[in-house]
């Protein structure tokens, strides 16, 4: 919701610099960075409250959700969390001819999809950790 705030008066924003006499996109620029720094920090959060084994296991406890199912669905919300981070370079590049921004961002985000790679491996060890706990 606060992003969905933030592109409604993001227009606003640089409609008011506009008719200030400052550069339109260097305020858009720091605006765009801002929310990129915002977005980095919630999918940081996302990954650590959500996309945890601890976390999955202690969601489908006692419960008839599949893990994997929710593990999967998780992991693709943090893949657009970190993805939306790269489109904010692409925009900057596109508007301002901020090509430095983009390959910044974009190497930011492919840093962070790194990190939600489906190995097997991890899929294997979520099961068995939900199977250790649902024996207890």
């Amino acid at each position: 919701m606060a992003g969905l705030l933030i592109y409604l008066l993001l227009p606003r924003l640089v409609g008011a610099l506009e008719t200030t006499g400052a550069e339109p996109y260097r305020g858009f620029r720091v605006i765009l960075w801002l929310v990129a720094a915002i977005q980095v920090a919630v999918h940081f959060w996302w990954t650590r409250r959500y996309v945890s084994r601890e976390a999955v296991v202690n969601a489908v406890r006692k419960t008839a959700i599949d893990p994997l199912t929710y593990f999967m669905a998780k992991k693709i919300a943090a893949i657009g969390m970190a993805q939306s981070v790269a489109v904010y370079g692409l925009v900057l590049a596109f508007i301002g001819g901020y090509f430095w921004d983009q390959y910044i961002l974009t190497l930011t985000s492919a840093a962070l999809l790194t990190r939600h790679y489906p190995y097997q491996s991890i899929f294997d060890e979520l099961e068995k950790e939900i199977e250790k706990k649902q024996k207890r």
